[in-house]
């Protein structure tokens, strides 16, 4: 709890509330709030206040002091000239709400992606987004929660749980084209196999550290099919052309004789 007077200086200043701002009440008792966390000035938060005093009605509000890093939930009382305000640290509530709001801002945007999109956390790569694409490579399922080994294992037996583990302890990008990935597919279990253009991209934190892996993967199995089909039909004509040539040129020779 805090009471400040008319000039906003503080006035009170009890122990929960030098635990909250981080200060020592003899650092605080007389002196201005808003000199004291400048950042509050020309802010809602002083509206709040300034409002809440003129018009003797209690306010609620939430503030973000940038100098603490925290938000506070605010209940300001006016009384007798005085403010009077009850304080509490939220900090952990808005970051979940504002990471949950950034999730779903990423999960809208991975939808759209024209590609397998997933996001693993850790070094044991959990994965913690994916989008349509990368639900159908497990049979449709949502495995957010589980980790690449768990949910997809046969990615472990083919080599790319290696692939994940370097990119994540080197920090550098893996791209790769045409990389074959056999699945099970259908309720049978059947192998299939299909090729991908595959990009594991490391994510960083702040600090510089690897968090994360998004991972980005393109099917090309039928761009490949139709690359090799096309191979074929062009050797197929080469040969046609081959022995056309040649049944020419013998029909030359049965003339001539």
């Amino acid at each position: 709890m805090l009471i400040l007077d008319e000039a906003w200086c503080y006035l009170y200043v009890n122990r929960a509330a030098e635990l909250l701002l981080r200060r020592n009440r003899d650092q605080l008792l007389g002196r201005n709030h808003f000199t004291e966390f400048p950042s509050l000035r020309d802010t809602p938060a002083q509206t709040e206040l300034e409002n809440a005093l003129e018009l003797r009605q209690p306010a609620h509000f939430e503030q973000f002091i940038p100098q603490l890093y925290a938000w506070h939930h605010v209940l300001a009382v006016p009384a007798q000239g005085r403010m009077v305000l009850f304080c509490r640290d939220i900090t952990n509530r808005v970051r979940a709400l504002r990471e949950d709001a950034v999730r779903a801002g990423l999960r809208a945007i991975f939808e759209h992606i024209p590609a397998a999109v997933t996001l693993t956390r850790g070094r044991e790569h959990r994965i913690d987004l994916q989008n349509e694409r990368s639900r159908k490579l497990v049979g449709g399922q949502n495995v957010e929660g589980r980790t690449v080994a768990n949910a997809l294992p046969e990615a472990g037996e083919q080599g790319f749980i290696e692939l994940l583990d370097r990119v994540y302890a080197s920090g550098e990008a893996f791209v790769g084209k045409e990389l074959a990935l056999t699945l099970k597919h259908g309720v049978a279990d059947t192998l299939e196999e299909r090729f991908f253009d595959l990009t594991y991209q490391p994510v960083f934190e702040t600090d510089g550290k690897v968090s994360g892996i998004l991972h980005l993967g393109v099917d090309v199995t039928e761009r490949r099919q139709e690359r090799q089909q096309l191979a074929q039909i062009a050797v197929e004509r080469l040969r046609s052309t081959s022995i056309c040539k040649r049944c020419g040129l013998n029909s030359g020779w049965i003339a001539a004789g």
